[in-house]
């Protein structure tokens, strides 16, 4: 399906600004993840994902990761 044809949904942004002294914790990715609505074994798949993205952030200097769902 072309993104152009999807059915739209409103934006749903889930910042998060954790002290960069601790890296990123099982805590946080547990509460993006249940922010958006990820149960059971998703929430294990996400915090790989999201563990993968800030190793890229910090290798990268990325500044922004978007995610398209």
């Amino acid at each position: 399906m072309n993104i152009e044809e999807s059915p739209r949904r409103p934006r749903e942004d889930h910042p998060r600004r954790d002290p960069p002294a601790t890296g990123l914790l099982g805590s946080h990715c547990r509460a993006l993840a249940f922010g958006l609505g990820l149960k059971g074994p998703q929430v294990a798949q996400f915090e790989s994902i999201a563990r993968g993205l800030y190793k890229l952030y910090l290798e990268c200097d990325a500044s922004l990761v978007e995610i398209n769902r």
